[in-house]
């Protein structure tokens, strides 16, 4: 009976400490296969309403780039004119409540639209809709108070969008339909 205690405790911790940090759902589906294209670029569009919406742009895109160098996606990735533009444009920033952040709870959110541009042809190749939130699975406190509020979970939120843009084509290389 202990033993399929400890089990049960021991699973249920599993599944409660994957926090799933963001999705893609898929607008128009790849027309031409990614690997063909040997360079890339990242233009970044995020409302001015977001706080340092400049600031955040400007990291957004260079996490992007990583995240796509990281992945050996392409050959090179420059600030512009690639032959395969990656086009994000963010349409929503929830930075969260930072009471709610405080008191162990609380994050943001971010969705953006992904248009996959060949600059050659002058066309969209596909698109797709994608989601970052900075949740995370393990929390730190100081003092008492969760040391996450100190934290940009905006940043983190971007950050996780950039993961699944680079998952997304990652995973799509060599799908064209």
């Amino acid at each position: 009976m202990r033993h399929a205690l400890t089990t049960l405790i021991l699973a249920a911790s599993l599944a409660i400490g994957c926090a799933k940090t963001g999705d893609v759902q898929e607008k128009v589906p790849l027309t031409a296969d990614i690997t063909t294209y040997k360079t890339a670029s990242v233009e970044v569009t995020i409302p001015t309403s977001v706080k340092n919406a400049e600031t955040q742009k400007t990291a957004f895109a260079g996490t992007i780039s990583d995240k796509l160098k990281e992945k050996k996606l392409f050959g090179d990735v420059t600030a512009g004119g690639g032959e395969l533009t990656i086009k994000v444009n963010v349409t929503n920033v929830d930075e969260g409540s930072k009471l709610a952040l405080a008191a162990g709870g609380g994050k943001s959110e971010v969705s953006a639209t992904v248009d996959l541009f060949d600059t050659k042809q002058n066309k969209s190749i596909g698109q797709f809709d994608v989601k970052g939130n900075s949740k995370k699975d393990v929390h730190t406190s100081v003092g008492g108070v969760d040391t996450q509020a100190m934290e940009d979970t905006t940043g983190k939120a971007l950050g996780a969008a950039a993961d699944e843009i680079a998952n997304y084509l990652d995973k799509h290389r060599g799908a064209a339909k």
